[in-house]
């Protein structure tokens, strides 16, 4: 539960909380499953806070500081987190359903197994990020920095991917049935063993063996080249079957 203390002080406003961090730097507040959906909390101060199972549902975070928070299972179903600095967090198991992360520092975050469905990652850097399981359903990565990112497992179905960096980004496993990618959406080095043309891990492909090195990202860029992305994303289980790459 969370702490009475630190929760009383975080409703008193944005700028007595912020204060109190700033005169306390060695206190790691605990909000541990506390309410605070809908609240105001513009550029708080949330870092290495421990707010795992609170919910932040609706809750207006933008520019917020929550590198390093602790927020595993937590509700931030529909949250602004535009511009917030969560870099090193921890947001395994979350609801970030429909959340607004567009330009958010989501660097080294631990993303695995968390539900993005139609999140917006717009212009999200997610570098190093370890999104293995996640849920990217809908979700709109328009130049996201996924590099070096581990995707493993993750579904992409009907993923916007226009401009994003792939690179050097573990994609065995992903679902990427109907999204959508084009000329700028960069796969250089990125590791990829097979994939999966629908979700729930239906149609694998290749079926019987695995890609070779660098073979995945050879396939995007035929795809690219040939403008088969530009009109329906690398999504059309039939014809990314007649290429003959499978």
């Amino acid at each position: 539960m969370a702490n009475k203390e630190h929760l009383i002080l975080l409703k008193q406003g944005v700028d007595t909380w912020n204060e109190w961090r700033q005169t306390y730097p060695e206190i790691k507040p605990d909000l541990r499953i506390a309410d605070l959906r809908g609240l105001y909390l513009k550029e708080v101060n949330l870092s290495q806070t421990n707010l795992s199972q609170t919910n932040l549902s609706q809750a207006y975070l933008r520019g917020a500081n929550l590198s390093q928070a602790y927020l595993r299972g937590a509700n931030l179903r529909s949250a602004n987190l535009s511009q917030t600095n969560l870099k090193d967090a921890h947001l395994s198991m979350a609801d970030l359903r429909g959340a607004d992360l567009n330009r958010a520092n989501l660097t080294m975050a631990d993303l695995s197994e968390a539900n993005l469905y139609l999140a917006d990652l717009s212009q999200a850097k997610l570098q190093l990020g370890d999104l293995r399981g996640a849920d990217l359903t809908r979700s709109d990565l328009f130049a996201a920095d996924l590099s070096k990112a581990d995707l493993f497992g993750a579904d992409l179905s009907r993923t916007q991917a226009l401009n994003a960096n792939f690179n050097q980004a573990i994609l065995t496993g992903i679902c990427i049935e109907d999204w959508k990618i084009n000329s700028d959406t960069q796969f250089e080095r990125s590791l990829c063993d097979y994939i999966y043309l629908q979700n729930n891990r239906k149609q694998r492909r290749p079926i019987h063996r695995t890609f070779a090195l660098g073979e995945f990202t050879k396939i995007c860029q035929s795809f690219k080249q040939s403008g088969f992305a530009k009109k329906a994303g690398f999504s059309s289980i039939t014809e990314i079957q007649e290429t003959g790459f499978f």
